[in-house]
């Protein structure tokens, strides 16, 4: 199961995506919703913030953006877990981390205005539906992990996708 998306900072302890830190089921420390048939959730999310100001006609921005897991909003069913499914779980924070990427984008190349702030709001609700509506495509069609094939082939594309957009 997927995503949280914020431009506001969690209250809490986050991880943030690193290619070199791989989740952990010690990093699930949420409680399991008992009537859930779901075997774990990765509550995954961007975050982002904005320093702007303006010297004549100019507007000078400053964005910093990254994709984190919140593991105190993210649960398992021990007795569901097993590798498979933590790898699932783990596509869910790339897949997270790749469209931070593509906003990172999308900001390298947006000419902002005065009203910066407000373009900024819109670029990242654009990116969170359309991260939103990929999380929720790949549990349907990997349908939460069981089918191995496609579930594979969702790993080597957003693996794929990640290095095309390693310099974001």
């Amino acid at each position: 199961m997927a995503s949280l998306w914020m431009y506001m900072p969690q209250q809490h302890e986050v991880i943030k995506w690193d290619r070199n830190r791989l989740l952990t089921w010690k990093d699930f420390q949420g409680k399991p919703q008992k009537d859930s048939d779901v075997a774990a959730t990765t509550a995954s999310g961007v975050f982002y913030s904005i320093k702007y100001g303006t010297k004549g006609s100019e507007v000078r921005v400053v964005v910093d953006v990254y994709a984190y897991f919140s593991p105190r909003q993210s649960w398992y069913h021990k007795d569901m877990a097993d590798d498979h499914l933590l790898s699932h779980e783990q596509l869910h924070f790339d897949i997270t981390e790749l469209y931070a990427r593509k906003l990172r984008k999308k900001i390298a190349t947006y000419s902002f205005t005065q009203d910066a702030d407000k373009e900024m709001k819109v670029l990242f609700n654009r990116a969170m539906k359309s991260l939103d509506s990929v999380q929720d495509i790949y549990d349907v069609q990997t349908d939460y992990s069981r089918n191995d094939t496609l579930q594979y082939q969702w790993k080597s594309n957003i693996e794929a996708q990640l290095s095309l957009y390693s310099s974001y």
